[in-house]
């Protein structure tokens, strides 16, 4: 597993079909699938904090201590945890930010 092979991946599916990942994804797949509740950045799209399980206890630190003037100090609830993916790819990426339901997951 690497996060660097799925990153090039969703910046290959963008280049490709000239549109931007969440998009794609979005028109090609889900849609069609009547998924509902897989979206990247949910908070965006509606959904409310309390609807999406927490993942991470004061950011994504491990319980540790980052100290860094940006970093997310807070339990993160319809935020995407990876930094890679939320500072620098604005939530959207093809190894990290996307948001489902057991149900929409039961589709696939």
């Amino acid at each position: 597993y690497s996060d660097v092979d799925y990153m090039l991946l969703g910046t290959i599916v963008e280049k490709i079909t000239g549109q931007k990942l969440d998009e794609y994804v979005e028109n090609e797949i889900y849609k069609p699938l009547k998924l509902k509740d897989t979206v990247f950045n949910p908070l965006q799209k509606g959904f409310k904090p309390k609807e999406i399980a927490a993942t991470e206890l004061l950011g994504n630190t491990r319980d540790g201590v980052i100290n860094f003037p940006n970093v997310r100090t807070y339990t993160l609830q319809g935020e995407v945890h990876d930094e890679k993916a939320f500072y620098s790819m604005g939530g959207v990426s093809g190894h990290a930010g996307l948001f489902s339901t057991t149900s929409d997951l039961a589709v696939l």
